[in-house]
């Protein structure tokens, strides 16, 4: 499951958006680079984190999942992939969705839309 970027965020907002992700989600922060190594890297740490929390604190990722409010329809489809790489992979293309479509709706607000 392949996650965009928004093209209408900026880089700077894109790049704030990305540190949000990597704080909510304890990942490490990566060495200066372009913008695209530095996502690349992101997505993969998001995804490794993912699937720790799928074998060793399921509960936590459901409860983390709600809380972001990732659509249940979503969150059971990405469940019955094959294996846990796969799984890992889609709910954290999830997360990534749902963080921009959140930021997207902040946006909207902060811009009076």
């Amino acid at each position: 499951m392949e996650i965009f970027t928004p093209e209408e965020f900026s880089d700077e907002e894109q790049s704030a958006a990305f540190g949000l992700i990597r704080r909510q989600w304890e990942l490490p922060a990566h060495a200066l680079g372009a913008q695209e190594q530095r996502e690349n890297a992101l997505r993969e740490a998001l995804v490794a984190r993912v699937g720790r929390m799928l074998n060793d604190h399921f509960g936590t990722l459901v409860h983390a999942l709600r809380r972001l409010d990732v659509r249940e329809k979503d969150f059971h489809a990405a469940m019955q992939l094959p294996n846990n790489k796969e799984i890992a992979e889609a709910l954290a293309a999830l997360i990534l969705a749902r963080e921009f479509e959140k930021a997207r709706t902040r946006k909207k607000y902060r811009s009076g839309e």
